[in-house]
């Protein structure tokens, strides 16, 4: 009879085939004894004979957050989980996986999340070092001065149109280690959009005085992942609804990796652009007397999606606002 480790990596490797957006490289670098290891310190043991132990929960645990678009029956399913009953089935109720569940509680998962978190960490720090120092994070500050014909002609620059841009803030990719501190994990983005036509809130703030960007092209945009041709979304800037401009269904960006996980930071800083990626890139034109200097709200709404899987969301990756300058408007 084949070992669950066994059955299970059969099952990923036909499941990655079948559905490669729901699924990141977790299990290539996952040690399977780390499920005994946070079973055994944490206390948490199966004392009779049940079709889903403990042990093959923590596997289901795993594997909902692997499978996303797949009901929890369908998960345990997939992976071959359920003990076979006496008849030789492996069918089990939903609610028999939920009270699975319920009794392992979250410790386990919390060990497991703890012991891969460090050991994934600290290698990733130690194998992508700066100057000989282990980086988990970064950060930095730049010095923005009047871009004058003064400055332009002391510090230099090119002559040619110039675009500046205002971010709602990305999570990073920096490694996760317990005791590290300043990770960059509560940013706004990415966010998936909810399904039912609730409202997502974000903040961009831009530092340019509003009376300079008259004669300057300004616009929003908006790159998203899993959304499609059809799909509608509702966009106001400063209270004020937007009409899209263009849509590019083709859009590829270097620095957003989804469905794959966002790598450590700390490497070269050099990404490639992965050639099968799918992004829609949305543009919206903006008035510059709707610009605030500093804080600028933006809302987002899924109006209307055409069909799409179960439990699937929109997932906004980037939001931001360009300001183009040209050279003959007279701003430097």
């Amino acid at each position: 009879m084949q070992s669950l480790e066994e059955t299970l990596a059969e099952s990923l490797a036909f499941t990655s085939e079948v559905t490669p957006e729901a699924f990141p490289r977790l299990l290539q670098h996952f040690a399977s004894e780390w499920v005994e290891e946070a079973l055994l310190n944490t206390q948490t043991a199966t004392l009779r004979r049940r079709r889903l132990p403990a042990e093959q929960t923590v596997w289901l645990v795993l594997g909902m957050a692997l499978l996303r678009d797949l009901p929890i029956t369908a998960v345990a399913q997939r992976l071959e989980l359920v003990m076979p009953a006496h008849d030789g089935s492996r069918t089990v109720a939903s609610s028999a996986l939920t009270q699975a569940r319920a009794r392992l509680g979250a410790a386990p998962m919390e060990w497991l999340f703890t012991r891969s978190a460090e050991t994934w960490a600290h290698r990733s720090a130690n194998a992508d070092r700066w100057r000989g120092l282990a980086l988990y994070g970064v950060d930095g500050t730049t010095l923005r001065v009047a871009d004058s014909d003064d400055n332009r002609a002391h510090f230099g620059g090119q002559d040619t149109d110039r675009e500046r841009h205002g971010q709602a803030e990305r999570r990073g990719g920096y490694p996760w280690a317990e005791g590290v501190f300043n990770r960059n994990d509560t940013a706004a983005l990415p966010h998936l959009l909810p399904n039912d036509e609730r409202i997502s809130n974000f903040m961009i703030r831009i530092a340019d005085n509003p009376g300079d960007l008259a004669t300057a092209e300004t616009n929003l945009h908006l790159v998203l992942f899993r959304a499609g041709a059809g799909d509608q979304l509702e966009v106001k800037f400063n209270d004020v609804r937007l009409s899209k401009s263009q849509a590019e269904a083709e859009w590829k960006d270097p620095q957003i990796f989804s469905p794959d996980p966002q790598p450590a930071s700390g490497g070269s800083g050099v990404y490639k652009i992965n050639p099968k990626q799918k992004l829609l890139r949305l543009s919206y034109r903006l008035d510059p007397r709707w610009l605030r200097q500093g804080a600028n709200d933006v809302q987002v709404r899924v109006k209307r999606r055409t069909s799409y899987p179960p439990a699937t969301n929109i997932q906004l990756e980037k939001l931001e606002v360009t300001v183009a300058y040209s050279r003959h408007s007279g701003k430097h």
